[in-house]
């Protein structure tokens, strides 16, 4: 159930609105931080966040928000504090898929790497970390009984 009578998509833009920015203008978080908390306050600051980056087109992460093509293309991000309107004839294309997106894609794959990386390390000092556990005497309660005794 929503709080109030609009998104906060929609809220986005009255804010955009309410503040005067166009292209030439900053936008700080702070201020669109102080804009929701002073006009609209049972909605979170990391609602707002999220909705900053969702909504700013050069954000890699926006596609974790599921940001929707042409209705969350308003704000360029300029810093992680600093937004500005997204203006198409001097900005890149949205940001609309993991492919326009390389970062997203080469972190996975770096955690990707890492976790085989902890695997093998898990396979290949199996004996020694099982001994490690076991003198670190973790389970010292009923657990073993209930592991056992099933």
């Amino acid at each position: 159930m929503t709080k109030y009578d609009k998104s906060v998509r929609d809220l986005m833009k009255d804010m955009v609105a309410d503040l005067g920015l166009d292209k030439k203008n900053v936008l700080q978080k702070k201020e669109a931080l102080e804009w929701f908390r002073t006009n609209y306050p049972a909605i979170d600051y990391k609602t707002v966040e999220c909705h900053l980056t969702r909504m700013s087109i050069n954000a890699p992460s926006r596609l974790h928000y599921n940001a929707v093509p042409r209705e969350d293309d308003l704000l360029f991000k300029i810093s992680p504090t600093e937004f500005r309107l997204f203006d198409s004839q001097i900005d890149p294309a949205p940001i609309w898929s993991e492919k326009q997106a390389p970062s997203i894609g080469h972190r996975k794959f770096k955690q990707e790497k890492s976790y085989q990386k902890q695997v093998s390390h898990l396979i290949d000092n199996l004996d020694e970390l099982h001994e490690t556990f076991y003198q670190a005497n973790v389970f010292t309660g009923p657990s073993l009984y209930f592991c056992v005794f099933r």
